[in-house]
């Protein structure tokens, strides 16, 4: 899972972040939902 935190394939870093973010509040609403 710690390779999702790291820099991939180069991509722009505003790119990257967006992509986390959008992982990120899947995750927590993934989360939610379970609980």
């Amino acid at each position: 899972m710690h390779d999702i935190l790291m820099p991939t394939f180069g991509l722009p870093t505003q790119t990257a972040l967006m992509l986390y973010a959008c992982v990120f509040l899947l995750a927590i609403s993934f989360f939610v939902k379970c609980t």
